[in-house]
């Protein structure tokens, strides 16, 4: 892993982040919000590492994937009711309710980075 400033990753970051805000604060449909967002949230994650990281992608993708079990799997404790978090951002983060459907979202998300990947890779010019 090696440091370096990528411009694309930092544009599609702040796309990527600004859809996130646009499904969390505005009245969107249920589906948009649970699962599509949490779609996006993996290439979000993504694109907000490789644009600061030169790290290998598929790599990558898998410990985000990891990441994100780990956060989903954690909510079955329901920790933000158990230490009486309040901020409403925060719970958005770490979330409140176990849902296996956003396991899928997960890795739908990750899928999607990976054939996208390839798409970009056989672009290039050898």
């Amino acid at each position: 892993m090696k440091f370096q400033f990528n411009f694309k990753f930092a544009g599609a970051t702040i796309i990527l982040f600004l859809i996130e805000v646009g499904i969390a604060t505005c009245q969107t449909h249920h589906i948009v919000r649970s699962y599509i967002g949490d779609v996006l949230v993996i290439i979000l994650l993504f694109t907000f590492i490789r644009t600061f990281f030169k790290i290998a992608s598929e790599k990558l993708v898998l410990w985000i994937l990891i990441f994100a079990f780990v956060i989903e799997f954690l909510q079955l404790f329901q920790l933000a009711e158990t230490f009486n978090i309040q901020s409403h951002v925060f719970r958005i983060i770490i979330g409140s309710v176990f849902d296996p459907w956003d396991l899928v979202a997960y890795v739908i998300g990750s899928i999607i980075i990976l054939v996208m990947l390839k798409f970009f890779r056989r672009k290039q010019p050898n």
